[in-house]
């Protein structure tokens, strides 16, 4: 597969990300990152970063030593944790823990923040989910892309109020795509401010392309040498929030599925559970809610009228 390429920022986002009050992503969350992509590097100078945060430090060992692991014995350190769960779990929940500590909320009524860590969290798991039935090796990096693919929404709510809301309103009840509606309004996706907002972070350029073209799943899918990671994230996309209640989506999300270059033959259903097992299990580790409409219910619900459209 091809690599992703950087792209020019668009100017109007970047007058956009300038002015909203985003902090700096927090020291450890970058050097776990950093580390994380140095084949030089192992558990033990991970855990250095993570040990020197006293707050992530003990977020860890909570997290490893919840029933989703079910190790017999208690974890007691760090490094052991590192080791038990492996570099790319680890920087995962470190990312996951750094990004929902900085991006600010946007403190209204029509927009909750457990919803949207939600809906990161299981587009995340479905991205990790289709990436494994692409190429296995790029299942981590799909995992941090899907997490991270809507990560400028809420700053988006906070700088445009109302105005901004009304399409993500209007998209959920007509069944319109949130990118096509503010492209037609603004001239750019919160696709592209996700990714300049990931530059901007200093993610690596991978991870914000993945990001970047993860709204248009159909024209990635027809893009030769599109990476698996970006694909998975991408058809992530389409997947409803927790605040829905029917798969409006459904028929593009079966589209895209007959579509991808998978491995071994393997159904949307089937990858549906898997999700929606991990997610009940991990979200009671993170301390998510996780009492919305399962996906496999939805997609069901949804397939016969999927089929006939």
């Amino acid at each position: 597969m091809a690599q992703e390429r950087a792209e020019p920022a668009n100017p109007r986002l970047n007058a956009i990300l300038s002015v909203a009050t985003i902090p700096a992503m927090p020291d450890c969350a970058m050097r776990v990152l950093a580390l994380s992509n140095d084949p030089n590097k192992d558990a033990i100078d991970l855990a250095k970063p993570i040990e020197a945060d006293a707050g992530m430090a003990a977020q860890l060992l909570r997290f490893v030593n919840s029933s989703y692991f079910g190790f017999q014995q208690k974890i007691g350190s760090v490094p052991q944790a590192v080791s038990l769960l492996g570099i790319s779990r680890i920087t995962n929940f470190v990312m996951w823990n750094a990004v929902f500590a900085v991006i600010p909320d946007p403190n209204s009524r029509a927009f909750s923040m457990t919803v949207f860590r939600c809906d990161a969290l299981r587009r995340g798991l479905l991205a990790r989910a289709i990436a494994r039935r692409l190429e296995p090796a790029a299942a981590e990096a799909a995992f941090t892309a899907g997490l991270l693919q809507d990560i400028a929404v809420p700053v988006l709510v906070r700088h445009f109020g109302d105005a901004y809301l009304a399409l993500i309103q209007r998209s959920e009840a007509e069944g319109v795509a949130l990118s096509q509606l503010e492209s037609d309004t603004y001239g750019w996706t919160h696709a592209e401010a996700a990714g300049q907002l990931l530059v901007r972070w200093g993610l690596p350029e991978p991870i914000a392309a993945q990001v970047r073209t993860h709204s248009d799943p159909e024209a990635l899918l027809a893009t030769p040498g599109a990476s698996s990671a970006a694909l998975a994230v991408a058809v992530a996309s389409l997947l409803p929030s927790f605040r829905q209640s029917e798969w409006q989506a459904c028929a593009r999300f079966q589209g895209c599925w007959d579509r991808l270059p998978l491995a071994q033959p393997s159904s949307p259903a089937a990858c549906l559970v898997e999700v929606d097992e991990a997610f009940t299990d991990l979200a009671r580790a993170l301390s998510v809610r996780s009492n919305g409409p399962s996906l496999v219910a939805l997609y069901t619900e949804a397939l016969s009228p999927c089929a006939s459209r």
